[in-house]
């Protein structure tokens, strides 16, 4: 195994641990307007902008992912308006979907 192979896997494994954490917490905070807005103004005002950047490139990811669910078929009643809403941004705005590392 080369250095480059440990470290994607490396990645990989936090990526899934923190995709977890972050289902824990909406799980426990789902509804919660407050938590939901302190999560987006710490995004907004306090991040770094070339990280605010990058995460908009995780959260395109995601919304690619969802979109395929359509017609996956991997979707029920609990999350189809998100992979309605996933489908409709990602039409709309998949040509135009540059986020540039600065």
């Amino acid at each position: 195994m080369n250095e480059p192979d440990a470290i994607s896997r490396q990645d990989e494994r936090e990526a899934r641990s923190l995709a977890r954490q972050i289902e824990s917490f909406i799980n426990g905070h789902s509804t919660g307007k407050h938590a939901m807005e302190a999560f987006a103004d710490e995004m907004v005002h306090h991040a770094h902008r070339t990280l605010q950047q990058s995460f908009m490139r995780y959260i395109w990811v995601l919304l690619q992912a969802w979109a395929a669910c359509k017609k996956q078929g991997c979707f029920d009643l609990r999350n189809e308006a998100t992979v309605e809403m996933a489908e409709k941004i990602v039409n709309q705005f998949e040509n135009d979907a540059a986020f540039p590392f600065i």
